[in-house]
């Protein structure tokens, strides 16, 4: 199983509860349609210090890594890319984790 990782910080003027809860429920609704995507976890801070550095986080789970590409260029992945957190986005950091035994 890979799990992509993926923490995103806002402009200024999208970091606010309604923007988030926007980009969490875009997210939600989304993530699970693009085919490869075995499960979506998405998330928003829950104490200061991560409040202070990061608005959404979600992990994504694969089979393969190669399922990735495919989900990268999938238009449903893109329309959320472009439509909801493209806009918003001033730091991005992803990583991808194979957390097979």
């Amino acid at each position: 199983m890979i799990e992509r990782h993926a923490y995103f910080r806002f402009h200024d003027e999208y970091s606010n509860d309604a923007s988030r809860a926007e980009a969490v429920a875009a997210s939600r609704d989304l993530l699970p349609k693009v085919p490869g995507v075995v499960s979506a976890t998405v998330g928003v801070p829950a104490d200061e210090d991560c409040h202070s550095k990061w608005d959404l986080m979600l992990i994504i789970r694969f089979n393969s890594v190669d399922d990735i590409e495919g989900y990268i260029v999938h238009p449903t992945h893109q329309k959320l890319v472009q439509e909801t957190l493209k806009p918003r986005i001033k730091v991005r950091k992803v990583w991808n984790f194979d957390v097979s035994e």
